[in-house]
C-alpha cells in the first residue's frame, strides 16, 4: 500500500454523513473500475512478456527517432529551397 494522498475519497469519509449514497456508491464504482482496468493491464503485460514488451518499447523509440530525422531533413530542405529562391532572386536584380 502507498501513503500518496486520495483527495476523492478524502472527500467522501469527511464529509459522508451529509452525502448521497448514490454519490458514494459512483466512487465505489469508479474505483472498481479502476482497480479492473490495472489487472486486465497487467495480464496482458503477464501474457506478452518482458522481451515482447521491450521490442514494442525498442520499436517505438526507432520509430521516434526515424520521425525526428524526418522532421530535420525536411526543414533543411526547406531552408535550402527558400535560400535558393532569395538568392536567385537577388541575382537577377
Amino acid at each position: 500500500m502507498n501513503d500518496r494522498p486520495t483527495q476523492e475519497t478524502d472527500a467522501i469519509e469527511q464529509g459522508m454523513f451529509g452525502l448521497d449514497p448514490m454519490m458514494i456508491a459512483d466512487h465505489a464504482r469508479r474505483l472498481e473500475r479502476e482497480r479492473d482496468e490495472a489487472r486486465d493491464a497487467l495480464k496482458r503485460i503477464e501474457e506478452y512478456g518482458t522481451d515482447e514488451i521491450n521490442t514494442a518499447v525498442e520499436l517505438r523509440q526507432k520509430l521516434a527517432a526515424a520521425l525526428v530525422e524526418r522532421d530535420e531533413a525536411r526543414a533543411e530542405t526547406n531552408r535550402t529551397r527558400d535560400f535558393m529562391d532569395t538568392g536567385f532572386a537577388r541575382a537577377k536584380e
